[in-house]
C-alpha cells in the first residue's frame, strides 16, 4: 500500500554544478556586461516539482529532508512510500528523481548513485541498580518477550521491568523484527512484546528513574553518553554503527540518478547542508556524518 504525503517545495532559482554535494551559483540583478541574465536552466529549476519515493521505514527522513527543503526554498514536491525495490525502479523509470530506503548503499541500480545519509538505531538500556551492562540478542528476546523476569539469569539481581514506546512508534518496531518480537497471522503484524508491559512517552526518564527496569529507545539520545548497554559484546557507537557491526541498526540510503537536471541539484545541495542534518536528527535518526 502506497503511503504518499504532499508536501509544499520551492527549487532553487540557481545556476548549479552537477553531483550531490556540489556548489550551486546563483544569478542576481539586472542584465549588464558583468552580470548575465538569467539562464533557461535557472528557470528550468524554479518550476521543477521533486518526487521522493522509499520505504516506508525511511518516511520520517523523507519527510524531514522536504519539509525543510520547503521552508527554505518555496514550490511543489512529494514524498511517496511504496517499498524499497518500487522505489529504486521509480527512480531508474524517471517517474520519481530520488528514492530513499533502509538498506546498503551497494544496491544501486546501474545509473545511479548511492550513499547513507543516516541511522536508525535503538538502543537498550537497563537501570543501573539491576547490574548487566551486556546481553546477547538471545536474552534481549527473551526479556522482552516475558519469558525471563528476573536480572539474576543474567547475572544481575532483582525483578526484571519493561518499559517501551507504543506499539505503533517506528524504533520498537524494528526491535521487534530485529529480534525475533514480532510474528504476522492473517496479514496482521503483532508485537510478541507482553500488554504488562510499561507504556511510557519517555522510556529512557522511566528506566533511569526505576529499579530494575529496562527500556529501548532511539539510539540518538544516548550516543556518547556511555548508558546503553552492550549487545552480544558490541558498544554503541558511530563506529560501529558506520561498519555495521551494532546489532540494532540499519542505514537509510539516498539514492539518486548520475545525471541530475538543475532541481534535483538543488535538493542534492540541500540535503549536505546543516538544516538537513539537523532535521534528520530531529526525526529521531542519526545523521551520517554528525559529529560523534
Amino acid at each position: 500500500m502506497k503511503l504518499q504525503i504532499p508536501i509544499a517545495l520551492t527549487i532553487l532559482t540557481a545556476v548549479l554544478l552537477s553531483g550531490c554535494g556540489g556548489q550551486i551559483g546563483s544569478a542576481s540583478g539586472a542584465p549588464s556586461a558583468q552580470t548575465p541574465a538569467p539562464t533557461a536552466t535557472a528557470a528550468t529549476a524554479a518550476e521543477e516539482a521533486l518526487s521522493l519515493n522509499g520505504s516506508v521505514a525511511a518516511l520520517p527522513v523523507m519527510i524531514a529532508l522536504t519539509e525543510g527543503f520547503s521552508q527554505k526554498t518555496g514550490g511543489a514536491a512529494d514524498a511517496v512510500a511504496s517499498g524499497k525495490e518500487a522505489a529504486m525502479t521509480a527512480v531508474t523509470s524517471g517517474e520519481a528523481n530520488f528514492a530513499v530506503y533502509d538498506g546498503t548503499a551497494d544496491e544501486a541500480p546501474d545509473g545511479t548513485a548511492a550513499k547513507v545519509i543516516a541511522y536508525q538505531a535503538v538502543a537498550v538500556v537497563i537501570n543501573t541498580s539491576a547490574g548487566v551492562r551486556d546481553l546477547k540478542p538471545s536474552e534481549l528476546s527473551a526479556i522482552f518477550s516475558g519469558q525471563s523476569t528476573d536480572w539474576s539469569d543474567f547475572g544481575g539481581k532483582g525483578p526484571i521491568t519493561l518499559i517501551v514506546p507504543e506499539k505503533s512508534n517506528a524504533f520498537r518496531i524494528f526491535f521487534e523484527e530485529n529480534f525475533g518480537l514480532r510474528e504476522s497471522g492473517n496479514g496482521i503484524a503483532k508485537s510478541l512484546i507482553p500488554d504488562s508491559a510499561a507504556v511510557s512517552d519517555d522510556p529512557l526518564e522511566d528506566t533511569k528513574a526505576t529499579e530494575g527496569a529496562v527500556c529501548i529507545c532511539s539510539a540518538d539520545k544516548v550516543l556518547g553518553t556511555g548508558e546503553a548497554i552492550r549487545i552480544g559484546g558490541i558498544e554503541l557507537n558511530r563506529s560501529t554503527l558506520e561498519d555495521g557491526t551494532y546489532p540494532a541498526c540499519r542505514s537509510v540510503v539516498f539514492l539518486q540518478r548520475d545525471t541530475l537536471t538543475a532541481g534535483e541539484q538543488a535538493f542534492c545541495d540541500y540535503l549536505s547542508s546543516a538544516d538537513a542534518r539537523t532535521r534528520i536528527q530531529d526525526a529521531g535518526f542519526l545523521p551520517k556524518d554528525a559529529n560523534p
